[in-house]
């Protein structure tokens, strides 16, 4: 996925700044893996890890509703990673 992206330079946002790479206080080998070609770059492949990690959080917790209906997780699932995270992590790629 996106992790894969990431060591392989490529699929990586737009131009930002160093500083703006340090006030997400991200560890030293991700904001050095984020210059490429001279400039800095949004680190979209965390991103889109973050938002996988805590949609499987609320998967999981949704799940744990007896009174769910046919397709709910299924719906959000499609609903949360297709169309928002997908949606946003496109506009931040270069």
């Amino acid at each position: 996925g996106r992790w894969g992206n990431f060591f392989n330079g490529e699929a990586y946002g737009r131009v930002v700044s160093l500083s703006f790479l340090k006030s997400l206080h991200l560890p030293k080998f991700i904001i050095d893996g984020m210059y490429i070609g001279g400039n800095y770059y949004h680190p979209t492949f965390l991103y889109e890890s973050m938002w996988c990690i805590i949609g499987f959080i609320i998967l999981l917790i949704i799940r744990k509703n007896k009174n769910l209906k046919i397709g709910t997780l299924s719906s959000f699932y499609l609903i949360s990673f297709y169309l928002i995270l997908n949606f946003s992590v496109l506009l931040l790629l270069k």
